[in-house]
């Protein structure tokens, strides 16, 4: 007897000096790891856009218009822009557009040449007529890019993009089409493609808002594009996704999180009074939609009020619909990288760590996590990693740990370079523990976004939102030792007091916060 418990003595020694290496191994694997490289987020837009074959087609061009942020300091230093689209032309459209978020391209299928692009809404008022000439410019652009003579419905093949095409344009102008607006409101049943056989693209305009949301902006100056400027109906079209804002979110999520929670049989009730399948089953419906527009040859525009919570979630799930390389873990972390990171989603104000988290935070990177594991669930052999990649993402993103998910837009993350660990050394330590043992790669794929169709998660209820109050004074309070360690490595201590004394003698905060994390 005696002899078995020292066995099992020795098992839990064991186990425990097996967790103890590989932890070590994991820090001192990492350790060297965390620091950006020299280009940063440039270089890895640079060679994603050029996986995409964007960069080989001389209709789109790379600016570094916003190299120094100057443009739009929640884009990427590296924008892909309509060649034809100058820096000067680029820089007055964006006065035109909320935040500066100009149309900028995301991704770029080399078969048929479509392209998906992504922006904020515009400033058009409530008649439109306050629209630039730039900025409808910066749209005819992006659909002469677009133009191919061969273009075919079923271009894009399983690979995810293909040899180009013939790449002979089609010339048009403003007046090919009746001067006339169409707009089409998306609800539960996705529209046909239309497919003519001279493939003149028409630039699909997706508007991720209700039409009265847009309509509400519009009397506040915003609002939607115009068609009729654009050249009618048979050049553009207007469609709106009828996906709600991060307000109904945020209490559709709560009370979902809430019924999930509950241990009675009743609570699938609660579930869809939440809403929460409802306002899923939008933006799964919204991406559908952008796919098949994609699909078809023509060029897509997103966009929603500033461009960066359901604009990031529908253009990201189209991505997945469309190109399988994003459905590898390698892909994934590009995705994120690109659409989110990159493109400006703001972590930190959802996380509720801003200046107003009553009314700035929400679920948005959580429901985008919950649709994908959606489009896994129908379609358990099209992905190469499993849930819980996307349960990691999701903790990950709610612990404020990670660089990753600590900034709200690329300019910021690029002061916590060499010194923000990254959740994805996490899974490059063991890439077997997310991988999906029954992946096989496959084309487009085809959710489906009823109600009845879409699984109710309880693990999601799981996310740490509550009281963020001492999690937001824990962050002001590195802020400050953060500050005061810098200020003393320029300054010295003496002169840092002496700089506090002032600061309280005039009234103003003793503490030297960096303002923001």
């Amino acid at each position: 007897v005696s002899r078995d418990h020292d066995d099992d003595d020795d098992d839990d020694v064991s186990q425990k000096e097996r967790r103890r290496r590989a932890m070590r191994s994991f820090l001192q694997t990492t350790s060297g790891d965390t620091a950006a490289p020299a280009s940063g987020a440039a270089a890895a837009l640079r060679r994603e856009f050029d996986r995409q074959g964007a960069l080989a087609d001389g209709r789109w061009r790379v600016s570094d218009a916003n190299a120094d942020y100057g443009l739009c300091a929640s884009y990427p230093p590296l924008l892909v822009v309509p060649a034809a689209l100058g820096d000067g032309a680029l820089a007055a459209g964006a006065h035109f557009r909320s935040k500066g978020r100009v149309p900028a391209l995301t991704w770029y299928d080399k078969r048929s040449g479509a392209a998906l692009c992504r922006a904020s809404q515009p400033r058009a008022g409530l008649t439109g007529t306050a629209a630039t000439p730039e900025d409808d410019a910066a749209l005819l652009h992006v659909r002469a890019a677009c133009a191919r003579s061969s273009t075919r419905a079923d271009a894009f093949d399983e690979v995810g993009g293909g040899a180009s095409g013939d790449d002979d344009e089609v010339l048009f102008s403003r007046d090919d089409a009746r001067d006339d607006e169409i707009v089409l409101e998306v609800s539960a049943t996705e529209p046909a493609t239309t497919h003519r056989p001279r493939r003149a693209p028409v630039l699909r305009i997706c508007d991720c808002r209700p039409v009265l949301n847009a309509k509400a902006n519009a009397a506040m100056g915003k609002g939607h594009e115009v068609t009729s400027r654009l050249g009618g109906d048979g050049c553009a079209t207007l469609e709106f996704f009828d996906v709600a804002n991060i307000h109904a979110m945020r209490k559709s999520f709560d009370a979902c999180a809430e019924a999930c929670r509950r241990s009675d049989d009743d609570f699938l009730v609660d579930v869809h009074a939440s809403r929460w399948p409802h306002h899923l089953g939008a933006v799964l419906r919204g991406a559908a939609v952008v796919a098949r527009h994609l699909e078809a040859g023509d060029p897509v525009l997103v966009h929603c009020s500033d461009g960066w919570d359901r604009t990031a979630q529908v253009c990201a799930l189209a991505q997945l619909l469309l190109d399988p390389y994003f459905r590898t873990t390698d892909g994934f972390r590009t995705l994120i990288d690109k659409d989110f990171c990159a493109f400006g989603y703001m972590f930190r104000e959802r996380a509720g760590l801003g200046e107003d988290p009553d009314r700035e935070s929400g679920p948005i990177f959580l429901q985008f996590l919950d649709a994908v594991g959606q489009l896994s669930y129908q379609n358990p052999t099209a992905f190469a990693f499993t849930d819980a990649l996307l349960d990691l993402l999701r903790d990950a993103a709610g612990s404020r740990f990670f660089g990753d998910f600590l900034r709200d837009n690329d300019r910021d993350r690029a002061s916590d370079a060499g010194r923000a660990a990254s959740v994805w050394a996490v899974v490059d330590h063991d890439p077997s523990r997310f991988a999906n043992a029954l992946y096989v790669r496959c084309g487009r794929l085809r959710p489906r976004t009823r109600g009845a169709a879409l699984r109710v998660d309880p693990s999601f209820s799981k996310w740490p939102r509550g009281d963020s109050a001492p999690l937001r004074a824990r962050v002001r309070e590195l802020e400050r030792e953060v500050e005061d360690s810098r200020r003393r490595s320029s300054l010295g201590s003496g002169e840092l007091d002496d700089a506090r004394r002032r600061n309280s003698l005039k009234g103003e905060p003793s503490d030297l916060s960096l303002g923001s994390i």
